[in-house]
């Protein structure tokens, strides 16, 4: 298992620090085995304009955008790119941009390792639409909580393809809750 930390410093510290955390705190031998370890974020098919996010009608998610895409060397460790652009006028300017980089850089030797989007959701139909920006990070990382939103953002993950979740790791997540 693993436990959420704020640590600046070297990452290989990151597992100690958890089991000493479990040891001195939590009083267990080791953490339970985390259910969510084995859930990557398949990020390669966000680099494609035609991509399309799947969400349920009712779920309040308007619409979902593509701000940012950062890109790693499979040639080269260390090397990345990063194409960030405003998208309030053009939804499709990452894109854009991604296809001019493409024309001097080739592109396919990059992964997709790094994501920023921005979901456009109805909370309350009293109120202005709300923006969230999502941040997923390969192989596993991702800035939603479980909040009743971030519960629906990540269904919309699952439910388009980028989160991958076996069938029973669908029924571990937890109940959506009125905030």
């Amino acid at each position: 298992g693993s436990l959420d930390l704020n640590f600046r410093g070297n990452y290989k510290a990151v597992e100690p620090l958890q089991k000493m955390f479990a040891t001195a705190i939590l009083h267990l031998d080791e953490l339970p085995p985390n259910p969510k370890e084995n859930r990557p974020y398949i990020l390669d098919q966000l680099s494609q304009r035609n991509f399309s996010f799947n969400y349920e009608a009712g779920s309040g998610i308007k619409d979902v955008v593509v701000k940012k895409l950062r890109l790693a060397s499979r040639i080269k460790k260390g090397d990345r790119i990063t194409i960030e652009a405003n998208t309030d006028q053009n939804r499709n300017a990452v894109y854009d941009l991604y296809d001019q980089i493409g024309q001097t850089v080739p592109l396919d030797l990059y992964d997709v390792t790094q994501v920023e989007l921005e979901a456009t959701v109805v909370v309350d139909a009293l109120k202005p639409v709300k923006t969230v920006t999502i941040r997923l990070t390969h192989p596993r990382s991702c800035s939603l909580k479980y909040d009743a939103l971030d519960i629906k953002l990540r269904e919309m993950l699952i439910a388009s393809g980028i989160e991958f979740v076996e069938r029973e790791a669908l029924e571990e997540l937890p109940d959506t809750v009125d905030a």
